[in-house]
């Protein structure tokens, strides 16, 4: 019952004492939040937010299984240069001019995974990059940066030059050995019938695998460094946090004006 009555006292003294100071609590607390709220509203450059999913085929031209890391790795690599604020040197990563690497404010990409039937995430070959922009003007220009930083990697463009090569001698054997197997056939025609039906199946279903390799290997001919799966989305509506930051502000203002107006109190008895 005591500490009932003590609670009760102290509430109803804080209750007083807000009262008391509620005229430097309620001013406190509306000029800053104005002022949070002019801030954002006039002065703070505006911020587009804006998504683009892509993929990449380094891990195939590496011979790792490691999804799209590497990629990712090398987007977020290009935030330091945005910490640092140096643009000028962004902006010859990127192909992009000065003006245009200066719109960044964050630059971040993400591995993607999608949930299994079993509820297991499954990594998917596809990753996000997120970017925070000052302008919604140079969104295509962003994109061809993307794609230059990716296209003119010293080290990039070895992997991938070894790897199409490699690719086009196997493509060429397997040609050949088609070729060669069809001529086969065709001079098998003529001979025994049971040798010639076994040996046609056999030089028949050799020719579809070699077919199969073929058109795999045509298909990892057309491999890239980095390409969209969707491009950046063309926001047209900036950022808005002033609701969330004014209130946060107006907390700790009220906060600190308490602080204030207890101070105040301790000085005057």
């Amino acid at each position: 019952m005591s500490e009932e009555l003590n609670l009760g006292k102290l509430f109803a003294n804080f209750i007083s004492f807000v009262v008391r100071n509620s005229k430097l609590l309620l001013g406190f607390v509306l000029v800053n939040s104005l002022i949070v709220m002019l801030y954002l509203t006039f002065i703070q450059s505006p911020r587009y937010s804006s998504v683009a999913i892509c993929s990449s085929n380094i891990t195939q031209f590496e011979s790792k299984n490691e999804f799209q890391r590497p990629a990712v790795d090398l987007i977020n690599h290009l935030q330091m240069f945005v910490d640092r604020k140096d643009f000028i040197a962004l902006g010859n990563l990127l192909g992009i001019e000065t003006n245009i690497a200066r719109q960044f404010i964050k630059i971040d990409a993400q591995q993607l995974h999608q949930l299994d039937l079993n509820e297991d995430y499954k990594t998917l070959e596809k990753f996000n990059i997120n970017i925070i922009v000052r302008s919604n003007k140079f969104y295509d220009e962003i994109e061809d940066g993307f794609l230059y930083y990716f296209n003119n990697n010293k080290f990039l463009i070895d992997i991938s030059s070894l790897y199409f090569e490699g690719r086009r001698r196997l493509y060429s054997d397997v040609i050949e050995e088609i070729n060669d197997l069809q001529g086969q056939r065709g001079l098998k025609a003529g001979g025994d019938f049971i040798n010639t039906e076994v040996i046609a199946s056999n030089t028949v279903n050799e020719i579809f695998y070699l077919s199969s390799v073929r058109e795999r290997i045509n298909k990892e001919m057309k491999y890239e460094l980095l390409s969209y799966v969707q491009p950046f989305s063309r926001i047209t509506m900036r950022n808005n946090f002033i609701f969330i930051w004014t209130v946060l502000c107006a907390a700790l203002s009220f906060i600190l004006a308490l602080l204030i107006a207890f101070i105040k109190d301790l000085k005057i008895k």
